[in-house]
């Protein structure tokens, strides 16, 4: 009979064995009943114990079962208040109140990823005319521009005719193909002060068939992009 391996008190990660079971494993290994830091006993084989195999009583695999003190902290404009209990799945929950005054319950993991930094009112600040990227509602104005030449006049129609269906880039003929203006857009809706319907009618430079051509949506694309250096078909078309 093998000499019996006295583990009594002794610390294995977060379990502390307590006493040797009376009972014996599935095929005859010996079980010692440990506590758990979390609270929790359980009999465990001395084998897995000894090897480092079992290091808890597994049921908060995955989360510590320490809580990282966060009361005091900030993350982005929550300030952490006070400890807020559990979720189901044991991680953490804090009160914090935001940067304007209002008081919300958060997960902790999401506090310390920066997945949730503020209770939503710092979204309201990105946009609209208090947003960095504001620039007095064209794109509102754009869409608005849009709809109207697709839907009420046969400008795009008559440049897909003019030009026989073929990218003036790449020469493709089909497929996917957009009508492009030379002056973009947005620029036209600043220089005519384009604010309503009728200002839309009333530019001549929108159903202007010499300031469209044809491009494919490839092309379409590149020349919206930062690869288009040389700014093509659009100061080409300034030059003239």
């Amino acid at each position: 009979m093998g000499r019996l391996i006295n583990i009594e008190n002794k610390r294995f990660g977060e379990l502390v064995a307590l006493s040797l079971s009376e009972r014996k494993g599935k095929y005859g290994g010996r079980l010692w009943l440990c506590r758990c830091d979390c609270g929790e006993e359980k009999e465990i084989y001395l084998g897995s114990l000894l090897s480092g195999r079992s290091k808890s009583c597994g049921l908060h695999r995955g989360r510590s079962s320490k809580i990282i003190e966060l009361k005091g902290m900030t993350f982005g404009l929550w300030t952490v208040l006070e400890e807020a209990g559990r979720t189901k799945l044991q991680q953490v929950r804090w009160l914090c109140r935001c940067g304007c005054g209002s008081e919300r319950i958060v997960n902790g993991q999401d506090l310390i990823s920066g997945k949730s930094q503020s209770c939503g009112c710092s979204r309201k600040h990105r946009y609209g005319e208090k947003g960095p990227r504001w620039k007095g509602g064209l794109t509102k104005i754009g869409k608005l521009v849009r709809n109207h030449l697709v839907r009420t006049t046969t400008w795009v129609q008559d440049v897909f005719a003019r030009d026989d269906y073929i990218c003036q880039r790449c020469s493709k003929r089909g497929g996917r193909l957009q009508a492009h203006h030379l002056i973009e857009l947005s620029t036209i809706i600043i220089m005519e002060n384009i604010k309503t319907v009728e200002d839309i009618y009333e530019c001549d430079l929108l159903f202007d068939l010499s300031n469209g051509i044809i491009l494919c949506e490839d092309c379409h694309l590149w020349v919206h992009t930062k690869k288009n250096k040389k700014k093509e078909y659009i100061t080409s078309c300034v030059a003239q």
